[in-house]
């Protein structure tokens, strides 16, 4: 419908225009970085990444409602598209004190690069979030059984409840937990 479509033109738009001062401000803090105390500097890194994440994420939401698809499958390496997600976390995790244990090694698959990086992102993102809040423990491997590979992202946090396992996939669920403010659907 031209609704959808002028929609889904405006979040292109506004993505855009979010990502100019979100460049600036990363330019702006890497040539001053020097003039911050570390504290500081962590805190807007991480400010920083999570304001990008969530650009991101509604910039794909709006792309699978598209008429079009800019779906390509490639072959890439599994391990480097997932080591670039962990840079990207990297701040994240060291804030927290997570215990990170990356697994694995060079592993072709065909798939949309952009896609992957997109779910893996979020996968990295909640494992952070829902971590142990005082030992946290983040495990990711990539294994490859015949001719299947494997990618496996644990943390050490309690995990799903069993009540809210049917309901995983329901967009913006958050099931009945005070502490859990974002949704995990």
């Amino acid at each position: 419908t031209v609704e959808l479509s002028e929609y889904q033109d405006y979040i292109e738009a506004w993505v855009h225009e979010v990502k100019t001062p979100l460049s600036l401000s990363t330019l702006v803090m890497n040539n001053h970085k020097d003039e911050m105390s570390p504290y500081v500097y962590a805190r807007m890194n991480y400010a920083q990444h999570q304001i990008n994440e969530d650009v991101e994420r509604i910039l794909f939401y709006a792309r699978l409602q598209a008429d079009h698809s800019d779906i390509k499958f490639t072959r890439f390496r599994l391990d480097e598209c997932v080591a670039e997600v962990l840079d990207e976390y990297r701040p994240s995790i060291e804030e927290n004190h997570i215990l990170l244990t990356p697994d694995f090694r060079p592993l072709e698959v065909v798939s949309d690069r952009k896609t992957v990086l997109f779910i893996v992102s979020q996968l990295i993102s909640n494992a952070v979030k829902y971590t142990d809040d005082h030992a946290g423990k983040i495990s990711v491997t990539i294994r490859q059984h015949g001719d299947e590979i494997h990618l496996g992202i644990y943390n050490n946090g309690d995990g799903v409840p069993p009540e809210d396992l049917p309901f995983i996939f329901d967009k913006g669920f958050t099931g009945n937990y005070p502490n859990r403010q974002k949704a995990t659907g």
